[in-house]
């Protein structure tokens, strides 16, 4: 037992993670030779001490042995309200959970494409960058990622993405259009609400879903291209897009939750359902109930019998093109 004791408490203190600062940049071992930046030495709860332009090594020596620097660790440089840019290696594959959140000066940040994993609220509440560039081979645009980035006007997804998690750019006042590739086929709840300046967007073709409170709030939303596969569309999707004229809706589609389109200022609806999609009775509130509803011709009588689709009282026959 003795023996085994040693033996054990050996093979510990060669795994034990190492911890130490180099230049004011805090670092911790991640295996032998590679180690994530964290908090450093300067940094205290109530925000960072980095400021101007930060650059970190590729490579950092301490005690005689030379560490690739292959990632940034949760919460590294948040609250750094002082730094204006950060210069990533390109050693680094990944960014950990709010990692700059809250860096409030952060203007410009150049994401190598050697990251291939960026955890959620890694840019949350950078209120001036104003452009992403999200590197190929990330999968996932993590939940809150760039939440309130209130300056934001661009970002390139690229085509490895096949995911965009709720609240992802919740807030993003300054983003007018965004480009999403087709390969993404989830899209989170609220993941757009409060982007007061998105003008139009079109959704990649295999979305099932417009999963909840996804468009709330986005008063300047003039158009929207709802994908042929979707067959819901979830409560409060659409509230308050207060420039929303008209909207089609796919064949595809089902159910209408409750308040999905309440004070949008539609003028026409489309539907290419030839079942009336189910509809919760506030979905929606506030339209103008005169309004032309156009359907399939098969499926005119049918949505004037409607227990809910009945109270608009101009549905028409979709024309032939």
């Amino acid at each position: 037992m003795l023996t085994f004791s040693i033996l054990l408490l050996t093979f510990s203190g060669m795994n034990a993670q190492k911890r130490f600062a180099t230049d004011g940049i805090g670092y911790i071992t991640t295996s032998d030779n590679t180690v994530q930046v964290t908090s450093g030495e300067n940094k205290v709860p109530s925000g960072g001490t980095y400021t101007g332009d930060v650059i970190l090594p590729s490579s950092v020596t301490y005690s005689d042995v030379t560490y690739a620097v292959t990632g940034i660790g949760s919460f590294a440089f948040s609250g750094c309200w002082g730094m204006t840019s950060v210069k990533i290696p390109n050693s680094v594959t990944t960014i950990g959970k709010s990692a700059f959140s809250s860096c409030s000066a952060l203007t410009g940040i150049d994401i190598p494409s050697s990251v291939a994993s960026i955890g959620s609220d890694a840019f949350n509440d950078c209120i001036r960058i104003t452009h992403a560039t999200i590197p190929y081979g990330v999968t996932k645009i993590e939940t809150t990622l760039f939440f309130g980035c209130k300056g934001l006007l661009s970002v390139e997804i690229p085509t490895t993405v096949t995911s965009i998690e709720s609240s992802a750019f919740y807030g993003c006042e300054s983003l007018k259009t965004i480009d999403i590739p087709e390969s993404v086929d989830v899209i989170g709840s609220a993941a757009f609400e409060s982007c007061s300046g998105l003008t139009s967007v079109i959704l990649p073709p295999n979305l099932l879903i417009i999963d909840e409170e996804l468009f709330e709030s986005c008063t300047a939303l003039k158009s929207i291209h709802i994908p042929s596969k979707v067959t819901s569309i979830g409560t409060t999707a659409f509230f308050e897009c207060e420039l929303l004229s008209s909207v089609e809706l796919p064949s595809s589609l089902t159910s209408i939750d409750k308040n999905a389109f309440t004070l949008c200022s539609l003028e026409s609806i489309r539907i290419n359902a030839t079942t009336p999609p189910d509809v919760l009775d506030e979905a929606f509130t506030g339209i103008d109930t005169e309004i032309p509803v156009y359907v399939p011709e098969s499926a005119v009588e049918t949505y004037k019998t409607d227990g809910y689709w009945k109270k608009f009282t101009n549905i028409k026959a979709i024309e032939s093109k």
